[in-house]
């Protein structure tokens, strides 16, 4: 089809020149200019679509193309991954950036979900793993979760997509400044959690850890304080999430959990990003 429209679009071509030139009856140089204005007409509805369909997801970077290593063959599963996510929640909207979770890691996060069925879940690092979290408890009638975000603006653009969701009664998104903290015995900017950790109620079963983003001080080991700062919160059979667990400092970071608290299953997925998915031996758990 498109061999078609091609050798129509350059016979139009030629015999709009030769009609300019004399060389042909003005009419076919009319027709060719008229299958011309059509032809182009059409190659700009084509691109308009297109982008207006990418303005209403929200996404300028929709398959985080810069995340991705393999982009030739992670492309068509990110596709696919879009479609699947978009699917189990229509209408998941909200902007996203390069440092957003992907939509493969999205859908591995949905099957956590679905196999481990959390009540209570804290997520470090707001966008659109808060919508998807939010929409499951929705969907399964019943938990909450607490995201933590540093950046205000992008908490206020996280708590509005959630209220259009109507799921603001489920989840909560506190904005705490990233402070110089000691972990493991590193100086990472982390969250100020202190005065926030009372408004978690009960044992927390799943975290998600996909912040601070990877520009923060202690870049490498910025996620690692993560465990330590729910010490007395974690359910013992909590499930931790680490994305972006390909890259280097994530890998450093699951190591040095693995040295302290032990680990009795772990899965790592190799999406371009990195997954993993952790059940400690022996982390800070709650007493009760």
């Amino acid at each position: 089809m498109k061999i078609v429209l091609f050798f129509v679009f350059g016979v139009s071509i030629v015999n709009a020149f030769a009609a300019a030139l004399g060389v042909v009856p003005p009419f076919w140089g009319c027709t060719a200019a008229f299958v011309l204005f059509v032809f182009g007409c059409g190659m700009v509805a084509a691109r308009f679509n297109v982008a207006l369909w990418e303005l209403r997801a929200g996404q300028h970077d929709l398959l985080a193309r810069k995340h991705l290593t393999d982009s030739a063959t992670i492309a068509a599963v990110d596709v696919n991954a879009v479609l699947a996510v978009r699917e189990r929640f229509p209408g998941l909207q909200i902007p996203t950036s390069t440092w957003s979770m992907t939509f493969p890691n999205l859908l591995l996060l949905i099957d956590v979900l679905d196999t481990y069925r959390p009540r209570n879940v804290v997520e470090f690092g707001s966008g659109i793993s808060t919508l998807c979290v939010a929409s499951w408890l929705k969907e399964a009638g019943r938990g909450n979760l607490l995201s933590v975000d540093h950046d205000p603006e992008w908490a206020e653009i996280t708590t509005r997509h959630l209220g259009k969701r109507s799921c603001d009664a489920i989840a909560n998104v506190i904005v705490t400044p990233l402070n110089e903290q000691s972990y493991f015995g590193k100086k990472v900017n982390w969250y100020d959690l202190e005065s926030h950790l009372s408004s978690i109620g009960g044992d927390v079963d799943l975290v998600i850890v996909d912040g601070p983003p990877n520009g923060s001080k202690g870049a490498g080991y910025a996620r690692i304080p993560a465990i330590e700062a729910l010490a007395g919160k974690l359910a013992p059979d909590a499930i931790i999430v680490l994305d972006d667990a390909a890259r280097e400092g994530e890998t450093k970071i699951f190591e040095a959990w693995e040295e302290r608290y032990g680990i009795l299953q772990a899965t790592r997925v190799n999406t371009g990003t990195g997954f993993a998915v952790i059940k400690l031996a022996a982390a800070p758990f709650s007493s009760s």
